[in-house]
């Protein structure tokens, strides 16, 4: 078995594995590289603002009357246009109540396609002056 060349060479490959395997390089404990570069840190505000007042609303209507699919509608703040007449969206309502969502979109969502009811106050017109006869998208 000693003179044969495939066992030599074999031997010598597990012996040679055996010792790469158990030197101190690999046995060390795995350690991360360095930071090279600090983490960025965000200022600190000077001044935090206030929270917007929340309007109270004219009026109430469904999601639907404005032209939206059941179970959507337009996310607080955006303009609509309702009856020829501008308005903002002051507040979301689940009909028969639940949770209504829009996570900073333009729009507002209901579970399982309840209805909503949207509250809306009419654009005070000096802002509606202000804006011109600018084409207005309302949605």
């Amino acid at each position: 078995m000693g003179s044969n060349p495939a066992f030599c060479r074999f031997g010598l490959a597990l012996v040679g594995a055996f010792l790469l395997f158990t030197t101190s390089a690999f046995a060390q404990e795995f350690s991360p590289a360095p930071l090279s570069v600090p983490p960025v840190m965000a200022p600190t505000p000077r001044a935090v603002s206030p929270a917007p007042t929340p309007q109270a609303a004219d009026t109430h209507v469904e999601s639907t009357e404005l032209g939206f699919q059941p179970g959507t509608g337009p996310a607080v703040g955006r303009t609509v246009s309702y009856r020829h007449k501008l308005y903002v969206v002051t507040d979301i309502r689940t009909v028969g109540g639940g949770p209504a969502f829009s996570g900073g979109s333009k729009f507002a969502i209901a579970p399982a396609g309840r209805r909503l009811s949207v509250g809306l106050k009419a654009v005070d017109p000096e802002k509606l002056a202000a804006l011109g006869g600018r084409d207005l998208s309302f949605n």
